[in-house]
């Protein structure tokens, strides 16, 4: 089944993560609804983080996992965008402090059809994230426990 429509390898390119990643939580803070009480905190690496990703990709998968951040924490609660890297690694975490994913669920998570979200959704936001990041070479995982949850995409340094 295809999710994604995009070339299996896509191209490539080098790119600065840090503009990517600023521009797409600047405009979900701007879209935050001001009847919730949410606070969007993006903590960038200390260095420039530049890798060979696909920007359409990346720009999705960031809105995917902060789409369904913004539902995890409904009406209040804090998302952190953090950026880190290691020798061969670099990491984007997006960590909410919503109710976190049922254990029942959490192995399945990044197939299609599944969803914590009772109906409202079709369940292939996740299976699609899953599978850009693969296309570009990296990958995503999620902890989740009670009053927390961290999807975290890695891709090659």
């Amino acid at each position: 089944q295809d999710l994604a429509r995009s070339p299996a390898n896509p191209d490539l390119e080098p790119l600065d993560l840090h503009p990517v990643i600023e521009e797409i939580v600047t405009l979900f803070r701007a879209s935050l609804p001001e009847d919730r009480s949410i606070e969007l905190v993006y903590l960038p690496a200390d260095v420039p983080l530049v890798v060979k990703t696909h920007a359409g990709h990346l720009r999705q998968i960031l809105q995917n996992l902060l789409t369904n951040a913004l539902d995890a924490v409904a009406a209040q609660g804090i998302i952190t965008v953090r950026t880190r890297c290691s020798e061969k690694t670099v990491v984007i975490d997006i960590e909410d402090n919503g109710p976190g994913i049922a254990p029942a669920i959490r192995d399945s998570l990044f197939q299609a059809g599944v969803s914590t979200k009772e109906g409202q959704h079709s369940g292939l936001g996740l299976a699609i994230t899953d599978k850009l990041a693969k296309q570009m070479g990296g990958s995503i995982t999620c902890v989740s426990q009670p009053g927390t949850t961290l999807f975290s995409l890695a891709l090659p340094a």
